[in-house]
């Protein structure tokens, strides 16, 4: 997989969040949504919290901002975004997943497959 963006909140004070991280960030999302033409969609983690649980998202509406609130929600998190082929994928880190959690885009009609894989 090729690393094609990296990303750490904690490199942003809420002054600079606002004026240049946010947008850096919803711009990058973005173009790598555009890509892919999912319009609905859910992610899978592998290694998730400090329980390293695995889990499935609902489906959501495939947003940049959706998509950023459910990679990072309202914690310090540091993440990459990586790509292979088609395939998008995120590795996160925060305070309670120090060796990274693996986070997968899927388009929402693999839904059901991928549950079954998990649960």
């Amino acid at each position: 997989m090729k690393t094609i963006f990296k990303f750490n909140s904690g490199d942003y004070d809420n002054e600079d969040w606002n004026d240049f991280g946010h947008e850096e960030i919803m711009s990058v999302l973005q173009a790598e949504i555009d890509k892919t033409h999912i319009k609905t969609a859910f992610l899978t983690i592998k290694n998730g919290g400090w329980k390293k649980q695995n889990g499935i998202t609902p489906i959501f509406k495939l947003t940049a901002e959706n998509l950023y609130n459910k990679i990072c929600g309202s914690t310090d998190t540091s993440f990459k975004i990586m790509k292979e082929g088609h395939k998008l994928s995120f590795v996160r880190h925060t305070h309670d997943e120090p060796t990274g959690a693996t986070i997968s885009l899927h388009a929402s009609k693999w839904y059901e497959r991928e549950h079954k894989k998990i649960f």
